[in-house]
């Protein structure tokens, strides 16, 4: 156990290393504390229960998710170019924040702990996608006979499995690069070409 308290900051940093490889459900404070190097009471003083520490890196975790959304549309006005920016800028802070990495693990596996939150990443970027493909439409950008919403759930999809393969293979250093492939093979099939044959194959 630290001699030095930790602060709520410094646990909710020490609890998402835990949380971000251990199902939320499986874990209770006890088990936080003991992770930590802390008193049960310890944690308790800054985190009552588990409900509130994981709200606590949701909150965390969904101020860094509209932060890599505002880069991206700072950076790039063009929407296609921008969805591919924020699926790389997603990645990167997964490589780079843990606190990231067990938010998105609380957002897919236990958003009935948090019903309150009314939490679905899914809904959540099917409708960021959508939003930008039908900018790109009206921009001249999508060629014709893709079918925005199906291609919004092609990439949205693709770039979640992408998420749980980098879980599964905890190879979270290539995350930033891995994400905007996906995005950029999937939009790919969507942009209009100077001289394509833009066939009636869609999404």
């Amino acid at each position: 156990m630290s001699s030095m308290h930790s602060t709520g900051e410094d646990l909710l940093l020490k609890a998402s290393r835990l949380l971000a490889r251990q199902p939320f459900q499986t874990v209770d404070l006890a088990t936080v504390a003991d992770f930590c190097g802390e008193s049960t009471e310890v944690v308790a003083r800054n985190y009552p229960d588990m409900k509130t520490l994981g709200a606590a890196i949701l909150t965390y975790e969904g101020a860094a998710m509209r932060e890599a959304h505002r880069l991206a549309a700072s950076q790039y006005p063009h929407p296609l170019e921008r969805v591919e920016a924020s699926f790389r800028l997603v990645g990167d802070r997964l490589a780079s924040d843990v606190i990231v990495r067990a938010g998105i693990r609380i957002a897919a596996e236990a958003a009935s702990c948090f019903p309150e939150r009314n939490i679905d990443p899914f809904r959540t970027w099917k409708a960021f996608v959508v939003g930008a493909l039908e900018e790109s439409v009206a921009e001249g950008e999508i060629r014709d006979g893709v079918r925005i919403e199906a291609a919004a759930r092609v990439l949205v999809s693709a770039g979640m499995g992408t998420k749980d393969l980098l879980t599964f293979t905890n190879d979270w250093d290539s995350a930033g690069e891995r994400l905007a492939e996906v995005a950029s093979f999937v939009i790919s099939g969507m942009r209009r070409e100077a001289n394509a044959h833009d066939s009636a194959n869609s999404l």
